[in-house]
């Protein structure tokens, strides 16, 4: 119990951006290319949780898509095929920008895991690990790694809510 005009007891407060890890629903809410240090370029994504006791936390994740390292390239283009084909973008278009960019607000389910700084220099971090499309219109996804049915019906085409179609469609 706090004392007369104490504003919080800081034994209370944690220091870390951090969230536990597990699976989240989660959506894009911006893309932005940006050039690295090497002069390279990367596709930086903003991502958000949407329910949940962590709605509204934010996630940070970068693509490399032009860089002097092949695998860091390779890597880049393999996870943001994840990501949109998790939102329902087939695994066969051509990635351009307003893809990207109309993939914002697309639902799926990340797994999120804390990547540990071992070298003490940064701050620890979330990372989406995984991408998913969201299997069920009730899918509740938790802090705790829940497993996810492969088995479970798709979600309703954007088209078959009476959404606009996609542009990849």
């Amino acid at each position: 119990m706090n004392q007369p005009g104490t504003l919080f007891n800081m034994g209370e407060v944690s220091t870390s951006d951090t969230f536990p890890a597990g699976q989240y629903q989660v959506q894009a809410i911006d893309f932005e290319m940006k050039e690295t240090k090497a002069g390279g370029q990367m596709l930086k994504g903003v991502f958000e949780i949407t329910a949940g006791p962590h709605q509204g936390r934010k996630l940070f994740e970068n693509y490399n898509l032009v860089n002097q390292n092949p695998a860091a390239v390779e890597m880049g283009q393999r996870n943001l095929k994840r990501y949109l084909v998790a939102v329902g973008v087939p695994d066969n278009a051509a990635v351009t920008m307003p893809l990207i960019v109309e993939s914002c607000g697309r639902e799926f389910l990340a797994t999120v895991k804390v990547r540990v700084d071992k070298s003490g220099e940064y701050d620890d971090e979330n990372v989406i690990s995984k991408y998913a499309p969201l299997t069920s219109a009730g899918a509740t996804p938790t802090p705790a790694a829940a497993p996810v049915d492969p088995q479970a019906a798709p979600a309703a085409s954007p088209s078959a809510q009476g959404q606009a179609p996609n542009p990849w469609d």
